[in-house]
């Protein structure tokens, strides 16, 4: 089992852990926050509703990589998400990359001006976090339990 621990959530992106079954930390996560109002954080095609491009709810998730036809290559899906498809860890240093899904990161930088447009978290070194994360877990599946610390702490 592969934990994500959410450790601080802003307005403008959630900021995570992963961690192996042992408790050792693997990397640092980013995603987009859970949107109540408001569009400013939506895809920018419109196709989004409020919410559906944000994080995902914590709970427990069967993972399993999958061709993924956006991204054209073999990536982890995270399966059974509140009636979305295609939930993925994939790597993004930005907000603006992400419509629910999970980057892995190694670390993070803010206000920092990305593709012309200024992201108030930026996620670094995204592509060596996926690599790291995927050498930890060393299988095609496996289990997802996504918690935070307010979660842990009301167990």
């Amino acid at each position: 089992m592969i934990l994500l621990i959410r450790t601080d959530k802003k307005e403008d992106g959630v900021i995570g852990q992963f961690f192996n079954s042992d408790g050792d930390f693997i990397c640092d996560s980013l995603e987009r926050p859970k949107l109540y109002e408001g569009e400013e954080n939506l895809r920018d095609d419109g196709k989004t509703a409020i919410n559906e491009s944000c994080c995902i709810p914590e709970g427990v998730y069967e993972v399993e990589r999958t061709y993924s036809p956006m991204f054209k290559k073999n990536l982890f899906l995270i399966k059974g998400v509140n009636s979305r498809d295609g939930v993925r860890i994939h790597p993004a240093n930005a907000i603006s990359e992400l419509l629910g899904c999970i980057a892995p990161c190694l670390g993070f930088s803010y206000n920092v001006s990305f593709k012309g447009k200024m992201e108030a978290i930026f996620g670094k070194s995204s592509a060596n976090a996926l690599r790291a994360l995927e050498a930890e877990i060393g299988a095609d599946k496996f289990t997802l339990k996504i918690t935070s610390y307010e979660s842990l702490c009301t167990l």
